[in-house]
């Protein structure tokens, strides 16, 4: 071959080299959001303590809503709720993108009283389309069961008509990942009649699969942070108070969890309400989506640890004490 046929053949090589790198960078532009998330992570600086006060905060905080007197002499309650897409920290220095309800995981837990009437506002502020659906309850337009898009509103009512506690969450299929991500909570409904005063809490057992890589969840949590009752902040009780704990296995991985607690007894009540018959036991099975209302008194001060039984689950942050004093 002549040296002008090789320098010819040269620069055709070069020039089928140069095209190839500009289709793949049109091609690394033009890739859909969510491929390029998993494979170029979204830097994002995260505030341990806003995971943590979130928790905290989730442990003994009630939305009421807004109060409003119907002809009729019922309430009328009015709900705000929001979906988004969120960058939360579940463990300090561990990241979690979640879609979350009113900016955490979990959301809010809601409160009303048996015979009021619910009014959710539900604003879909995410990328994906989300909805919100209490279960157990059905709105009068069952549409609202359908997805909402992006950007797109919607109202969910119904008749609170049963006391008792009840998961809320994106019933957009599949449900289990839209719980996975975060889109979950609990609506309290207190019974008419008055009820023993009791310290009042919420425990919401979730895990999270921080890698998204279908490995399985590699962090567990109480109220969506790990280990956040553990040392950082022990849950202060009062000896011989009514303790009463609203509890909920929303954790879409584990179809099971156990929590048990050494040298405290629960008294197990049905989702019914306070007052509802009940049984003394040390252990605790929660099935996948299944609320419980927990009671019991500590006699004595001391601290006292409770945690999940799977030792997996615990050692990921399902955990805590309680810090009994005089």
């Amino acid at each position: 071959m002549s040296r002008h046929g090789r320098l010819v053949r040269r620069l055709v090589l070069i020039l089928f080299v140069l095209v190839l790198a500009a289709a793949g960078l049109f091609l690394w532009f033009e890739k859909p959001a969510v491929i390029r998330e998993i494979v170029e992570p979204h830097a994002t600086s995260f505030n341990t303590e806003l995971g943590r006060e979130h928790a905290i905060g989730a442990l003994e905080n009630f939305d009421e809503g807004t109060e409003t007197e119907l002809p009729d002499g019922r309430l009328l309650r009015e709900y705000w709720m929001e979906a988004s897409d969120r960058d939360v920290e579940v463990a300090p220095g561990v990241p979690f993108r979640a879609w979350a309800f009113n900016d955490g995981v979990p959301g809010p837990t809601m409160r009303c009283a048996s015979g009021d009437s619910v009014l959710i506002h539900f604003r879909n502020l995410g990328a994906s389309p989300h909805s919100l659906m209490v279960g157990g309850f059905v709105s009068a337009d069952t549409t609202v069961i359908s997805p909402i898009a992006p950007g797109r509103e919607w109202n969910y009512a119904f008749t609170a008509t049963a006391p008792g506690i009840y998961v809320y969450y994106s019933s957009v299929l599949p449900v289990s990942r839209e719980i996975a991500r975060g889109l979950c909570g609990l609506l309290v409904i207190d019974p008419g009649r008055p009820v023993r005063e009791a310290h009042e809490m919420v425990m919401i057992l979730q895990g999270f699969d921080t890698r998204d890589v279908g490995a399985g969840n590699d962090v567990y949590a109480i109220n969506g942070f790990a280990d956040v009752f553990l040392q950082s902040h022990p849950i202060a009780v009062k000896t011989r108070e009514l303790q009463r704990v609203y509890l909920a296995n929303l954790s879409a991985a584990d179809s099971l969890i156990t929590l048990r607690s050494d040298g405290i007894p629960f008294a197990i009540r049905s989702v019914a309400g306070p007052g509802a018959p009940s049984e003394s036991t040390h252990t605790l099975t929660l099935v996948r989506g299944h609320p419980a209302i927990v009671e019991f008194r500590c006699l004595a001060p001391g601290r006292f640890p409770f945690a999940a039984a799977e030792e997996r689950l615990a050692h990921r942050g399902m955990r805590g004490v309680f810090d009994v004093k005089p």
